[in-house]
């Protein structure tokens, strides 16, 4: 049997990882129902979705496990929406519209009766769809069809005729009639008689609908039969009658599909065939005899599209009662994926099912998706992440991003000896420039956040920025690094403190246990320097992924960047990490672990302890084998044997160091190993690494590139949303 959710799940998950996507916002009118609270929890990682109900109630069906969460409790409400009708600032706007979509139809309502009847949920849901603030409503898990669907099909715009089909992934057979044991039938709901116009509707959509959700790679061929008692002339009545008109209405739409999109190229239509006929080639071929190569569907049909609503509703319930643990689920179809109906006596795995099935409908259909909504809170964020030779500067509304840009500095001038306050200077400067250029009023924003600097003794988490924070930064800093720059800009671009700012996991946060800060000289122990914004966020996007708590989790996180640190993530504290600017394995610029005799040799050398700093900090590692720190300026080189040594060397020091750490959880296991970073970009040497990594038995997780700009806009947004307090900074 296929995997449907599987299926889906992969497909969706392609979707929303592209660049540009957006996640479709559902709603749920039904969300007084434990099944709607639980489907819910389930699909936050695929939609923003938005509950309609009273929030105490859906808290305490969660308190008291009526509704069984798929996920934390506490990410459950921080990322579902949760809106009351009686109390939302919509409920004007919402009503308004309706009464003036309900003049001159029989359910015609005054301004009065508008009023009273936005305040029913399914209204509520209808309307926010209709007005472009949702993609999608779904229900009638708790309501019947006329009280859920009838006011959903006369408030939202459909595409054509709006019909429901009944998907089956049949349990797997010696003999199954259809190619994988899939089958759809059409339609199963809404139309008692429907037109040849809305058959060849129905049969296109339905086709459509299939090959949406099935690539060809999984099933070879979409093949929909126009079901009658009749084949192809063998019979006379109304019903055949309807169907011979609608199959060249049907032939005309697909063509016009096919010819809009190739990837609807496989698909057949035939119309006016007995059910045995179109699914069974032993009974077409004595049916037609020689005339069976004419139709392409007979003996294949895998979407059945039926006369009249009797035989679609008693096929789809005779299925659902004879296959129990098929993957069934009911769609919607000429809606374009805004709503779905669901049978009452759906099981929570139905509702999530269902609602994945619209969410591949939804972003494949034709109308764009919804990127803003007053729903969900939007402010806007500027994010600053000062680097050793650029600044990147990142701009979000909400969850939405605006701007992504990293802004090079002079190389000659980037920290080399000007004052922690004239080098930020210097760089915001350009930062402003850049914001203008995009005409962006960082004084409009709801909040200005920067990497933390280095701090002594910072706890993890998010700061306010203040002056005592800035005194502390240019005087005591643990260390002269780009990051302590951070917190000047983002004051200065405050207004100096005008616009909340903050600062985001400074790299000196400090978790390490007894055993691992000791060293084998008595008074020397371990000072950790961190890459704690990525890694942190590292491990927050594998917690999402996986439904879990950062708290509930051993990880072990590495951050592969112009410089690499690794983690050993343990229940959200990290207990142990090295010291990344000198420590930890080979990185781009720096050395990294060196002999400790050779460490005392180039100490006695002659050398300034600045220079002999610079040599393991800045032209270390990959700059030092080979001139270059840049994995792209050395991907084209990676097969100079030269080259290669080197690539292998600096992926099996990774590699060691992570297997490593993995004794610091015993007895416990490590769940995953996280890798993160601008190096993940590098296929020669991730593969290397990943290769290496095979030793431990763990899987591993790979989020490429920079997460830090998501991290700082992730902090904001828990901030704003009062699920984190900021700490306040006292010397």
């Amino acid at each position: 049997m296929i995997d449907l959710d599987k299926l889906v799940d992969e497909q969706l998950n392609g979707m929303l990882s592209a660049p540009d996507a957006v996640k479709p916002v559902i709603v749920f009118p039904e969300a007084n129902d434990p099944r709607i609270i639980s489907a819910a929890s389930g699909l936050i990682n695929q939609a923003r979705v938005v509950l309609i109900g009273e929030a105490a109630e859906i808290r305490s069906l969660c308190d008291y496990k009526s509704a069984e969460l798929y996920c934390p409790r506490d990410r459950f409400f921080s990322q579902v929406q949760i809106v009351n009708p009686a109390q939302s600032d919509l409920k004007e706007e919402l009503a308004m519209t309706l009464q003036e979509a309900s003049k001159g139809r029989k359910w015609e309502f005054t301004s009065m009766e508008a009023r009273e009847k936005i305040l029913n949920p399914v209204f509520f849901g209808a309307m926010l769809v209709r007005l472009g603030y949702a993609d999608a409503c779904l229900g009638g898990v708790a309501n019947s069809t006329k009280d859920f669907l009838a006011p959903c099909l006369r408030l939202i715009k459909s595409s054509g005729t709006a019909f429901e089909m009944g998907l089956f992934c049949l349990p797997d057979e010696e003999n199954p009639l259809w190619e994988n044991n899939v089958v759809m039938f059409a339609d199963v709901a809404l139309n008692l008689k429907p037109s040849p116009e809305q058959l060849s509707d129905i049969a296109v959509g339905a086709c459509k609908t299939l090959r949406d959700i099935f690539p060809a790679t999984v099933l070879s061929g979409v093949n929909g039969a126009m079901i009658s008692y009749s084949t192809k002339g063998s019979g006379q009545g109304p019903s055949v009658e309807a169907i011979r008109q609608a199959e060249p209405l049907a032939a005309q739409k697909m063509a016009a599909l096919k010819e809009s999109d190739p990837a609807y190229k496989d698909i057949a239509i035939t119309g006016e065939l007995q059910i045995s006929v179109a699914v069974s080639r032993e009974a077409a071929q004595v049916k037609l005899k020689n005339r069976l190569d004419e139709f392409e569907s007979a003996g294949k049909a895998n979407v059945l599209i039926v006369p009249s609503l009797d035989e679609g509703n008693m096929l789809y319930h005779l299925f659902n009662t004879q296959y129990p643990e098929a993957q069934s689920s009911l769609i919607m179809g000429g809606m374009d994926g805004q709503v779905l109906d669901y049978s009452r006596g759906s099981s929570v795995l139905q509702v999530i099912r269902g609602a994945k099935l619209l969410l591949l409908t939804r972003i494949k259909a034709t109308k764009p998706l919804v990127r803003t909504s007053p729903l969900f809170p939007s402010p806007r964020i500027v994010t600053i992440n000062p680097g050793s030779v650029s600044t990147q500067v990142a701009v979000f509304d909400g969850d939405a991003p605006v701007l992504n840009v990293v802004i090079e500095h002079d190389k000659s001038g980037a920290h080399s000896g000007a004052s922690m306050v004239e080098e930020a200077s210097a760089r915001l400067a350009a930062v402003r420039r850049t914001l203008e250029k995009h005409e962006i009023d960082p004084c409009r924003a709801a909040m200005i956040m920067s990497r933390g600097g280095m701090l002594p003794n910072p706890q993890a988490g998010t700061y306010r920025i203040s002056q005592a924070m800035l005194t502390a930064l240019e005087n005591g800093a643990v260390e002269d690094h780009p990051s302590n720059l951070g917190a000047f800009m983002a004051w200065e671009l405050s207004g100096q403190g005008k616009t909340p700012a903050f600062i985001v996991d400074c790299p000196t946060i400090d978790e390490l246990t007894p055993e691992n800060r000791l060293t084998g000289i008595k008074g020397i122990e371990k000072t950790p320097i961190w890459h704690a914004l990525s890694q942190r966020q590292a491990a927050r996007m594998y917690a999402d992924l996986a439904n879990k708590r950062v708290q509930d989790l051993n990880l072990i996180v590495a951050h592969l960047g112009s410089g690499v640190s690794i983690g050993s993530h343990a229940k959200g504290k990290c207990i142990n990490v090295e010291n990344a600017i000198f420590d930890g394995p080979m990185g781009p610029s720096r050395a990294g672990d060196i002999p400790a005799e050779a460490v005392i040799e180039l100490c006695y050398a002659g050398l300034e302890k600045a220079m002999v700093k610079k040599i393991f900090s800045a032209v270390g590692g990959l700059y030092s084998h080979l001139g270059a720190h840049d994995l792209r300026q050395i991907q084209d080189r990676a097969n100079d044997p030269d080259v290669a040594a080197v690539l292998s060397a600096m992926a099996s020091g990774i590699a060691s160091q992570i297997l490593a750490r993995l004794s610091d959880f015993y007895p416990e296991p490590v769940e995953q190993i996280v890798l993160t970073g601008r190096m993940c970009l590098s296929p020669v040497l991730l593969e290397k690494v990943i290769e290496k990594l095979t030793l431990a038995g763990v899987d591993v997780t790979v989020f490429p590139g920079s997460v830090e700009a998501e991290a700082l806009k992730d902090a904001a947004m828990r901030v704003y949303k009062d699920i984190d307090v900021p700490m306040r900074w006292e010397s």
